[in-house]
């Protein structure tokens, strides 16, 4: 019931390969900006007990248990990353979100503008705008036709995704819609839901994306500059440095099609996944799935010849299931995930923006007056709480039916009963524990939670493999 990071592929591939992978790198001329290196760096001290760990006992039987620190990074750390997936999921459907229909829009792009994009956060950015900029139209625009006042409302909440299935770099867009807008009616904002998207809806909207992309990057191409890694994102996006394990034929190339599916040029578009109304746990699931972290520990195994196995979620359309690598090939794909500092992952546009102003009469639970007020003074006192942030062992409870407060071997409640910093005084404390050489961490749980198969429907189309 209890993971230990040293034991994972994941772990010691980066413990062993990445000083000699980062010396060969450097004598080329290819140097890694700080923020990979102090990523991999936390990932790689994350859950591991030498390096400090919380002293928790029961109050009724006295058991002594030690839960190591976490990096909370957001790279590729497939503990912190569930963490974080499941906070965001359930603070969502808590607090932002309220009970209306919810749409999925999924964007993937061609190799030369994931390259662009994958760069700088002001890129990405560029790049979204434009995508909600066309969507929203798509819904504005119904309701001018039906001859309603102008000024309509749209929120969207969007997940940067930067990996593929296959662990590559592939920046894509998972775009939570409110399936409708808002409109002001006797002062108040009335939410009305658009049932009724069709195919050639999807088309038009993907041509546009397609028309206004294109020109920002053309435009762009005349002053681009680099951020880091050109060499190693250039060879993650193109992914043909992995051998493909049970691959059966080479079929031939056929564009993404299906229901409200859309591919133009290289853009692909998908808006098929629908959560109606008072659905909070199938809305969970699917935030869930789009906030999932890159990488999974049980996807990956060791070859005897020391390679790197990776499991596909979904197989390849020529039969492939699993994808080998050595160790700098492995290596190069996981650093090109790690997102660029100051970058945020996750975005709010319209009425589920921090700065709208009638936020509070849209949201599932409305802020109260002055609030940042408050919190700073809250924060002087030493009291201060963030009321999205759910406690780690209510949170355990909520996404895998556990609960870690609870001895394991009366049953009695468990209380902290000191932090351990000093490294004589760890080292005394795991002697005395037992724990010289081994890890006690939060319970093992899984990295990812992919939607149901009734929130996805027919649509079996993997968008990790769009552009390929």
């Amino acid at each position: 019931h209890f993971r230990d990071p040293k034991k994972t592929v994941l772990w010691q591939t980066l413990n062993s390969g990445l000083d000699s992978f980062i010396e060969r790198s450097e004598t080329r001329g290819q140097f890694l900006p700080g923020v990979v290196k102090s990523e991999v760096n936390a990932f790689l001290e994350c859950g591991i007990l030498e390096n400090g760990f919380s002293k928790l006992g029961c109050t009724t039987c006295g058991h002594v248990r030690a839960l190591a620190f976490s990096c909370k990074r957001r790279g590729i750390c497939p503990s912190c990353g569930g963490r974080r997936m499941n906070q965001t999921a359930a603070n969502l459907v808590d607090q932002t979100i309220p009970d209306i229909p919810i749409r999925q829009w999924v964007i993937s792009f061609p190799h030369k503008i994931r390259f662009w994009i994958a760069n700088t956060p002001a890129d990405t950015s560029r790049v979204l705008k434009i995508i909600t900029r066309v969507i929203n139209r798509f819904y504005q625009e119904k309701y001018k036709t039906r001859g309603r006042k102008n000024g309509t409302k749209v929120g969207s909440i969007c997940f940067i995704q930067r990996f593929g299935g296959s662990v590559n770099l592939n920046p894509h867009f998972h775009i939570i819609y409110a399936d409708g807008v808002w409109q002001e009616e006797n002062t108040q904002l009335k939410f009305t839901s658009r049932k009724k998207v069709t195919n050639q809806d999807i088309e038009n909207v993907c041509i546009r994306i397609f028309q206004r992309v294109e020109r920002a990057y053309e435009k762009a191409m005349r002053d681009m500059e680099h951020s880091f890694g050109r060499e190693y994102l250039g060879e993650s996006i193109g992914g043909k440095n992995a051998k493909k394990i049970g691959k059966l034929f080479n079929p031939p190339w056929a564009p993404p099609a299906g229901n409200l599916v859309s591919y133009v040029n290289g853009y692909s578009l998908h808006a098929g996944v629908r959560i109606g109304k008072n659905k909070k746990e199938d809305l969970e699931q699917l935030l869930r799935y789009v906030a999932r972290p890159a990488v999974s520990n049980k996807r990956l195994k060791l070859t005897e010849h020391g390679k790197i196995q990776l499991e596909l979620k979904n197989k390849f359309f020529d039969g492939t299931t699993h994808l080998e690598f050595t160790q700098d090939e492995f290596i190069k794909r996981l650093i090109s995930l790690i997102p660029p500092a100051r970058s945020n992952l996750v975005r709010y546009f319209g009425v589920f923006a921090p700065r709208f102003k009638r936020r509070n009469e849209v949201v599932r639970t409305p802020i109260p007056p002055k609030a940042s007020e408050s919190n700073k003074a809250e924060k002087e006192n030493g009291n201060g709480k963030r009321s999205y942030w759910i406690p780690y062992v209510e949170l355990m409870k909520r996404s895998f039916k556990v609960d870690v407060s609870e001895c394991l071997k009366c049953g009695g409640e468990i209380e902290l009963l000191s932090m351990v910093l000093d490294p004589v005084e760890i080292k005394a404390v795991l002697k005395s524990l037992g724990l010289s050489g081994k890890e006690e961490a939060a319970f093992f749980h899984e990295d990812r939670g992919p939607p149901t198969e009734e929130i996805a429907g027919n649509f079996d189309y993997d968008f990790d493999q769009s552009c390929w």
